[in-house]
């Protein structure tokens, strides 16, 4: 028995090791990329932003909140990331442009914060970009169903012993033709839109073996 949980062992660490892209530093990049980082680092210290982690995402957050008519954005980590003045508030999720399955991840959450998920003054945002600055579009609604789904989701994970449960993943394209929600268009047009889309995991179905319509919505 010893000998093969140690052969195991062995084979997972050496089929991690055979995973990855390994290149020689790449020196320019390096030195551009700092260089890049006086600027923000001299934002950081004009506004007191000085966690680096969340000072970028803050931005981020702030754009998305904007396009969509909220006005208030949430400096602090917990909480949902911002409201308008009527007490609706958003949750926004990242995305880059280059993944291949794009979905709205939500991290560490627990049974309660599912519940909320569903509530009827929150929507959630997905956010795509296709640099640090560039907002391609937003995918974005509100459906009381996703609070009971996420719970069930977050449930089976801790049945299966998964490490960390509270940590599920919804699909764009379930989050567009399962919940209802809408694509809002920044930096790129409808037509780009659904051309970006058909390469995308999830939506051959929809967009090419069904010719479905995208919703897209301008009156944000």
């Amino acid at each position: 028995m010893e000998y093969i949980v140690l052969y195991f062992k062995i084979y997972r660490m050496n089929s991690i090791g055979l995973h990855g892209k390994f290149e020689k530093i790449n020196d320019s990049f390096m030195e551009e990329t700092f260089k890049a980082f006086e600027q923000l680092e001299a934002i950081q210290k004009k506004y007191g932003k000085t966690d680096n982690d969340t000072v970028i995402n803050e931005a981020r957050d702030a754009k998305v909140a904007q396009v969509l008519g909220y006005g208030n954005i949430n400096t602090d980590k917990h909480g949902w990331d911002a409201k308008d003045d009527a007490e609706e508030f958003l949750e926004v999720k990242q995305s880059s442009a280059s993944a291949n399955h794009i979905c709205a991840t939500f991290n560490d959450t627990s049974l309660e914060k599912a519940d909320e998920l569903g509530k009827e003054n929150l929507t959630i945002a997905l956010a795509v970009w296709s640099s640090l600055r560039n907002l391609l579009f937003i995918v974005y609604g509100k459906n009381p169903a996703i609070g009971p789904d996420m719970k069930k989701k977050i449930i089976t994970a801790q049945e299966k012993g998964h490490i960390r449960p509270g940590t599920q993943s919804i699909p764009m394209n379930d989050l567009i033709f399962k919940y209802g929600f809408k694509i809002h268009p920044v930096s790129m047009n409808e037509e780009d839109i659904r051309e970006f889309l058909k390469g995308k995991s999830g939506f051959k179905t929809y967009l090419i073996k069904e010719n479905r319509e995208l919703p897209f919505d301008y009156e944000a």
